[in-house]
């Protein structure tokens, strides 16, 4: 289970890092992982809009 636990980290890392960089791209799949690990957990559902809203924040580059 944990190869296929880092597989989907490195692959998914892979994906997303030409589009919104390494730093983004480690903060999204550490977000995702954490949202699936507490829906699995609590069986509560996703709420996708904050979901949403955390990932454009974690890839929208800071001005200032």
């Amino acid at each position: 289970m944990r190869g296929l636990a880092r597989a989907w980290v490195d692959r998914l890392r892979l994906v997303l890092t030409p589009f919104v960089g390494d730093e983004a791209a480690r903060s999204v799949v550490a977000l995702l992982d954490g949202v699936t690990l507490q829906h699995l957990a609590t069986a509560d559902p996703v709420d996708t809009d904050l979901v949403e809203a955390a990932v454009t924040a974690l890839t929208t580059p800071q001005r200032g």
